[in-house]
Order: structure tokens, then C-alpha cells, then sequence
């Protein structure tokens, strides 16, 4: 087990993350649906039951339909103020989606190089002050790599994997992992969109985190 005692883990993303949490003040509080329920809620009941000896913190900071430049916009608020030992940063889908949700407006559209040059600020920023900065790469559920959103997804998924081996992160392949169970399952067994999990996607998202945690 990588965490140490009393740490606090904060993951920060879209919706696959936020998943109707908690917005109340006290973010640490127990309250029904806290993390709502994504892989986070997930993450957190694995470490509660397995380790509840370290006593670990978990703070959830996903809002839905952001994309790389509303984190940034809300860094230093959602991020850097609460001082977290580690934070996984899980963002790319919405930034290739809106492409195609919204083919005539590409004010909405993140760019691959506004994307990276974005990351990189990001991760500059954050390395520094936590103990472990982890990279989650952004997936479509989709088996045909041929698929146009697939294609454009992978794009996104490379940079993420590229910055993480640059600046040596430790990060989450959840495109390849999503791959591996694409070969047991149909996608709409894990999702009706192929974007967003249904509990048996936010359990495998939690099993992924649980094995870099484990790890040695």
C-alpha cells in the first residue's frame, strides 16, 4: 500500500467523477450520497474497509461538464487551498465530446494543444506541493478503433500518457483497461452512452485506482 497514514486523497474531473456528490461546506462530513455515486464512493468504502487503520481522507471535486480549462479556472480553490497529499486528475472526455456534440461552435471545443499546454500548467503547479500527482487518461467505451470519437479520444488518452512517463507521474490507463474488459462484455453492459459508467464501469474505474494504491 502506497498511502500513509492520515492522508488525504482528492480526485478532481467531470462527471464521470461527480456523480451527484455532496455541495455541502463541510465536505469531509458523512452525509447520504457524499461522493454521489461514482468510482470515488467506490474508492472510498475499498479503503474504509481494507485499511481502516490509516484513516484516509477523501475528497471528491468533480463537476459535471467541465473540461481541462474549468479546472483551471478552479484550481486554486478546488486543488491547491485544500492542501491534498494526492491528487488524481481524471479530464479529457468532455474536452473531445463537445467537439462532436457541438461540430459549429468551436468556442466550446478544447484543442489537443490548449489541452496539454493546459495539463502541463496543471501538473507544474500541483507536482511540487503533494506527495503523489496521478494521472487518469480519458476513454470512449467504444470496441471499434476505427470509430471517429474513438480515434480523436486516443489522441487525448496519448497525451495524458505522454506528460505522465515526462514528468515520471504515475497515471491510470483507463482506455486500455476499459479495452481489456471490452473483450468479456458489450459496452452497453457498462454503459448506455459509452461515456458514462453505470455502477458495474464505476466499480471497475475503482478497481484500476485500487491497484496503483496497492502497488509497491
Amino acid at each position: 500500500m502506497k498511502l500513509k497514514k492520515g492522508e488525504t486523497i482528492l480526485f478532481i474531473g467531470d462527471s464521470i467523477t461527480d456523480c451527484n456528490r455532496g455541495r455541502h461546506e463541510n465536505i469531509y462530513a458523512w452525509s447520504p450520497n457524499h461522493h454521489g455515486t461514482s468510482y470515488v464512493s467506490d474508492v472510498e468504502a475499498e479503503l474504509t474497509i481494507s485499511y481502516t487503520d490509516l484513516g484516509i481522507k477523501i475528497l471528491n471535486r468533480g463537476i459535471s461538464d467541465n473540461c481541462i480549462r474549468d479546472l483551471k479556472a478552479r484550481w486554486q480553490t478546488d486543488v491547491m487551498d485544500w492542501r491534498p497529499d494526492w491528487v488524481f486528475i481524471f479530464i479529457g472526455i468532455n474536452d473531445v465530446w463537445k467537439q462532436f456534440q457541438y461540430p459549429n461552435v468551436a468556442d466550446k471545443w478544447v484543442q489537443p494543444k490548449e489541452y496539454e499546454q493546459t495539463y502541463r500548467e496543471l501538473i507544474e503547479q500541483t507536482k511540487p506541493v503533494v506527495r503523489e500527482l496521478v494521472l487518469v487518461t480519458p476513454y470512449y467505451l467504444e470496441p471499434n478503433r476505427e470509430d471517429p470519437m474513438r480515434v480523436r479520444m486516443e489522441e487525448y488518452a496519448d497525451t495524458v500518457r505522454r506528460l505522465a512517463h515526462e514528468y515520471d507521474l504515475k497515471y491510470v490507463d483507463l482506455q486500455s483497461a476499459w479495452d481489456g474488459l471490452l473483450e468479456k462484455l458489450y459496452n452497453h453492459q457498462i454503459s448506455s452512452d459509452r461515456v458514462h459508467p453505470n455502477h458495474i464501469g464505476h466499480v471497475y474505474i475503482a478497481k484500476q485506482i485500487m491497484k496503483l494504491l496497492e502497488s509497491e
